[in-house]
């Protein structure tokens, strides 16, 4: 018989391996945005931690390639700045009526590292999460990310989550912007389960 070495795992992370997926957002994040590590790891430290997150990482011949972040809505939303969590909770509402907030996960902190960066890991590792918060019986999936302008054209990742993932865009009535780089526009985007 033949041993055949297996070099790609996809799992849920241990506690003890949380800050290395903070590390890998925090180098992954600079990349592609106009902000730090420093601010990367601020982002995601409590989500990563909180109690009913699960953090799923890639990883390939051993080490960490990229990262995704199951946790619940209500606990993102709570944590949002009160215009942008009453527009985000209104879209919801006139979009989703009889939907209840444990009825939405949320899915973020997505990270590949740059050895693996464009070879679609990051997307497949997305489909994991969706397939898990399924299965956990959620009915809605949420999610935020940049849109793509002139001044940031690097920000491909809701074209490809619309194109390849088949989200939609949440709609909110006014535009959010991120609170650093203010002129980057935020975009909430939702999946059915």
């Amino acid at each position: 018989m033949i041993q055949i070495k297996r070099i790609y795992e996809a799992r849920p992370l241990e506690k003890n391996e949380l800050d290395m997926a903070i590390e890998l957002f925090a180098q992954a994040i600079p990349r592609h945005w106009p902000n730090s590590a420093e601010e990367a790891r601020l982002w995601v430290h409590d989500e990563f931690h909180h109690s009913e997150a699960m953090v799923i990482g890639n990883f390939y011949k051993g080490a960490l390639n990229a990262v995704v972040c199951l946790v619940p809505f209500r606990f993102v939303l709570l944590n949002l700045p009160d215009r942008e969590r009453k527009l985000v909770e209104t879209a919801l509402a006139s979009s989703f009526p009889d939907l209840k907030m444990e009825e939405i996960i949320h899915l973020g902190g997505l990270a590949v590292s740059k050895e693996v960066f464009g070879i679609g890991w990051g997307l497949l590792l997305f489909k994991i999460a969706e397939r898990e918060a399924q299965e956990r019986g959620y009915k809605l999936q949420i999610g935020h990310t940049a849109r793509q302008s002139k001044k940031y054209p690097s920000r491909r990742i809701l074209t490809s989550l619309v194109k390849r993932g088949g989200w939609l865009e949440l709609p909110v009535s006014e535009p959010i912007y991120y609170p650093n780089p203010s002129d980057l526009e935020k975009v909430w985007g939702y999946k059915p389960c």
